[in-house]
């Protein structure tokens, strides 16, 4: 007898009694697939394998007969079914091989790629998928490795089919696990799954007891990464969701196209605790039949940007790349930023006519702005006369990229322009903080002069999207891990115990203090690292700000991008705030370390 095969099964052209091996479809830890072909019918072959250094080949021939045990039980247009079984290459001692349909299609992550599927259409996977398992579950047999991958989607009609129950379970069956904890995929095992595990985990003789609820927040695992995730086919360490600690970020929070009724069943289903979630899966194939039925344009559209499901490799290799989404990186929005205070400092000109007049001010040589050329290219009729705030008999110059311009306005006032930076005169001088926010209201948020007069900014929210692939490979090769924590000053004395100097938002700078603790570990950042940028102080949130770092620079020099948050979900706790709307934090806030999306 064969006691070892090769990672990759039985060699092409292999006879295994009438059915003849044509390619390999993969293997795993108990079984190898194999693409076969009988009478010109093809047929999906696995062959029960023994793990490499592995002493135990009973087991690995049980596990297979029990997963025959269990298709045999079940016969569903959406469950893979079983055609043959026997044993290679003698009837007696040879390797258990299982004879299943061959289902043409993608994995249900691939289909999420490949398609960009509406609400709906995920809805109408879903929603058969959940009658299955509730088949399923009638007849005793729990899947017990429900994932994206074990869900094909036949490329003819687009109906689900559940496959792989190679970590199945039926009742009655003998226990086959030597671990407390039955097989399965580490993302999708429920929270209570793990909080036994801790406790039990020196009672070598305990069993954890699967239950319905286990493979609910399997399913809503599925679920969400189905809604949440533009690329779940990509091998990338992902957030976990079944913390016993920290509960998952909302689903919407993560994507803002998921319906709300959808979103919500969601949350029930990924709930902590068990009894909070759905009764069975009947329930939830209800709750998604109902949702079908849904008119509402949100239902109908893409739930992911077709754009932001193309990986870099694949913009490198193809066309053009498209169009960034709002989920862009760090560097674009520094460079929006940039032409957004150009902009404004463009506009000021303009704004200080209506300022004068709103005050009742004579004299505009106060104002300092920069004006347009009088063909501007953004204007829409190049023959359009100048603003009205600019005298006409200025004349317009042509300019070379990055070149130093002054524009002169009324006397003496002007505005330097060098590389998109503004460098503008000193706003008046108030009499009190009533005059100058009334100044700030007249002249408009954002503009140079309103900034430079400590004017309140636009509230504006930090953007959602992935921490970048140049990032996470940054921070993996410097041995930063996911949730590891960092100690940082913001420029207090940490000895001292003094809070940080008046912070704005916009660009900042820390400075790595201490090394904290992650949970897998303690990160690399040497003390004196310097992490560079941005918060966002917020009104509608009085207690905290918001802070991210997107570059760290070591000791010795180098810099490398990172995604680190303050705090655990990026809030920085506001000790105290300043009349001029600054903040103040604590001496040494934390970061944590994030290697998928921003909170």
């Amino acid at each position: 007898m064969i006691a070892f095969l090769g990672s990759q099964g039985l060699p092409t052209g292999t006879m295994i009694d009438s059915w003849k091996v044509v390619a390999s479809l993969g293997s795993g830890g108990f079984g190898a697939v194999q693409k076969v072909e009988k009478n010109g019918r093809l047929y999906a072959l696995k062959i029960a394998l023994l793990p490499e250094g592995s002493p135990d080949e009973k087991k690995t021939h049980a596990r297979t007969l029990r997963e025959l045990l269990c298709l045999l039980l079940m016969d569903h247009p959406n469950i893979v079914r079983v055609v043959a079984h026997g044993r290679w290459p003698d009837e007696t001692g040879g390797h258990l091989y299982l004879v299943l349909e061959y289902v043409e299609g993608w994995t249900l992550a691939h289909w999420i790629e490949r398609i960009h599927p509406t609400a709906l259409e995920i809805i109408r996977v879903f929603v058969k998928t959940a009658a299955a398992i509730s088949y399923m579950h009638s007849r005793g047999v729990f899947h017990r490795d429900l994932k994206l991958t074990n869900v094909l989607i036949r490329k003819s009609n687009g109906e689900p089919v559940i496959i792989d129950f190679g970590a199945a379970d039926f009742a009655q069956a003998p226990e086959l696990t030597d671990a407390g904890l039955p097989p399965g995929t580490e993302r999708y095992r429920a929270p209570e799954a793990n909080r036994w595990w801790y406790a039990n985990k020196k009672k070598p003789k305990a069993r954890y007891d699967f239950r319905v609820t286990d493979e609910l927040f399997a399913f809503g695992v599925m679920l969400h990464d189905a809604l949440t995730d533009p690329r779940p086919t990509e091998d990338r360490q992902r957030s976990a969701i079944n913390s016993i600690l920290v509960a998952p970020r909302d689903p919407q929070a993560r994507n803002p196209r998921i319906p709300d009724a959808l979103a919500s069943l969601v949350r029930r289903l990924l709930a902590k605790d068990p009894a909070k979630r759905s009764e069975n899966f009947e329930a939830v194939r209800r709750e998604l039949a109902e949702l079908l039925e849904h008119q509402g344009a949100e239902y109908r559209v893409s739930i992911h940007s077709p754009s932001a499901q193309v990986s870099e490799s694949e913009r490198a290799e193809g066309s053009p790349r498209p169009l960034p989404s709002v989920d862009s990186s760090a560097k674009l929005r520094w460079r929006w930023r940039k032409w957004l205070v150009v902009g404004g400092a463009v506009g000021a000109a303009a704004l200080a006519a209506v300022a004068a007049s709103t005050l009742g001010w004579d004299r505009p040589e106060e104002f300092a702005a920069a004006a347009p050329p009088a063909h501007s290219p953004s204007s829409t009729n190049p023959e359009s006369p100048p603003p009205a705030s600019v005298p006409a008999k200025a004349p317009a110059t042509e300019t070379a990229p990055g070149a130093t311009v002054t524009v002169s306005i009324q006397k003496e006032s002007n505005v330097k322009m060098q590389k998109g930076a503004l460098t503008p005169q000193k706003p008046p001088k108030f009499a009190n903080e009533a005059e100058r926010l009334k100044w700030c209201k007249a002249i408009g948020l954002g503009t140079v002069l309103a900034v430079n007069a400590g004017c309140p900014g636009a509230q504006v929210k930090p953007e959602r999207g992935d921490c970048p692939a140049d990032a996470v490979k940054a921070m993996e090769e410097h041995g930063l891990r996911w949730r590891d924590q960092v100690v940082f000053t913001l420029g207090s004395d940490i000895k001292k115990g003094m809070l940080s100097p008046p912070l704005k938002s916009g660009r900042v700078e820390a400075t790595v203090v201490q090394r904290g603790s992650g949970s897998m570990g303690t990160p690399n950042l040497p003390l004196g690292t310097r992490l560079f940028g941005e918060l966002w102080i917020l009104k509608e949130d009085p207690a905290s700000a918001r802070l991210r770092f997107y570059r760290a620079q070591l000791p010795n020099g180098p810099e490398f991008p990172v995604c680190i948050v303050s705090g655990s979900h990026g809030h920085l706790a506001i000790m105290e705030r300043e009349p001029n709307g600054a903040i103040r934090t604590g001496p040494a806030p934390t970061g944590t370390v994030i290697l998928d999306s921003w909170p």
